[in-house]
């Protein structure tokens, strides 16, 4: 699953503006940067690295700006300004489980430490956003001088790193994909987001928080192995579906408590302990085998589970349902859960992503 979206074409055709008017539905704390002009009256004097802000104007005064410009006008045109911009990118990507990237590709790929840290962001699991400089703006800086021939296999080496592993798309073309994104990503506002999931589990017992957090390590490869695109809603429905286990019939609990704004997730969480027929081949069926794979936080073959629940309370119409479903979905006789995990542990510090559930 893609984490990271960048936006590319012709200069001057909104996708900066595009980008930042999805900000506001971001639920999460985004970090990076956006490019603002800096005018002086109605003078174009330079530009600045500004927080990734919805609220700022398009263009800003010179007397409203705090920070120093990377990009300033002179008499022989704009001089970059290689120090406050290389200090300024480095602090803003230090923050934010989301990162905002406007306007790179450009010239600043001259310095090396900025160029090393944009490929180690490329490899790290936080989602982007961001308008990637397209090459016929990289050959423009060589033919007016101001960078050597030099810059343009840096250009293509990264241009084609993004294109290889991540989202590289025309802006023309592909616009509204932006917001399809952050759907998949589950970062659009039609769910609770996992910061307000992980504070929910801080207040369980630890036995119901490992359990969870087992769950959710296996939803996720799960949810790829079904064929399904949208893992999210399941890791988010993971790490609430049994939040309210303490309370008799928790299941259908959680859910009539997420019905009015999270519909969906509620339906994932409410058929987690019984899965009805018709939701065999839907996402609710991941939830279900990733919570029957997993015994406290050991993960078994859900045939395991049902037997220790057997034994403990007999033959109830509840798990002889389970068993029904299980011989239903036809499982491979040497299927084991733990198969499916490729994060090297399950502990809390970070599952498939970008945010952490920090218990401390």
């Amino acid at each position: 699953m893609n984490q990271k979206l960048f936006l590319s074409g012709p200069s001057q055709k909104g996708k900066s503006y595009h980008l930042r008017s999805l900000l506001p539905k971001i639920k999460v704390e985004i970090g990076g940067f956006q490019v603002k002009r800096v005018k002086d009256q109605n003078e174009l004097i330079g530009f600045a690295l500004l927080p990734p802000d919805f609220t700022l104007p398009e263009e800003i005064q010179k007397h409203q700006l705090k920070a120093e410009m990377f990009l300033i006008r002179t008499e022989t045109g704009l001089e970059f300004k290689e120090e406050v911009f290389s200090e300024q990118f480095l602090a803003a990507i230090e923050q934010g489980e989301m990162l905002y990237l406007d306007e790179i590709g450009g010239i600043e790929l001259k310095i090396e430490s900025v160029r090393k840290r944009i490929y180690q962001l490329l490899k790290e699991p936080r989602p982007i956003l961001g308008v990637w400089k397209s090459k016929e703006n990289a050959w423009r800086l060589v033919e007016e001088g101001k960078v050597d021939p030099g810059f343009l296999p840096l250009h293509h080496s990264l241009e084609e790193k993004i294109d290889q592993r991540h989202l590289l798309l025309s802006f023309d073309k592909k616009k509204h994909w932006a917001e399809r994104y952050l759907q998949i990503l589950g970062l659009h506002r039609d769910l609770p987001g996992r910061k307000y999931c992980c504070q929910i589990l801080q207040n369980l017992p630890e036995n119901i928080k490992q359990h969870s957090l087992a769950v959710t390590k296996l939803v996720y490869p799960l949810a790829l192995s079904f064929g399904l695109e949208n893992p999210e809603y399941l890791i988010q429905a993971a790490l609430l579906h049994d939040a309210k286990r303490l309370e008799p019939d928790h299941a259908k609990v959680m859910a009539a408590e997420l019905e009015d704004q999270y519909p969906f997730l509620a339906s994932l969480i409410e058929t987690h302990m019984v899965l009805p027929q018709e939701f065999y081949n839907q996402a609710h069926a991941v939830l279900w085998l990733a919570d029957k794979s997993s015994l406290e936080d050991e993960y078994v073959h859900p045939q395991e589970r049902f037997l220790v629940s057997k034994e403990k309370y007999g033959m109830t119409p509840m798990i002889k349902k389970n068993l029904e479903t299980l011989a239903a979905m036809n499982l491979p006789k040497n299927w084991q859960p733990k198969d499916l995990i490729n994060t090297g542990g399950r502990d809390e510090k970070d599952f498939f992503g970008f945010t952490r559930c920090n218990f401390n």
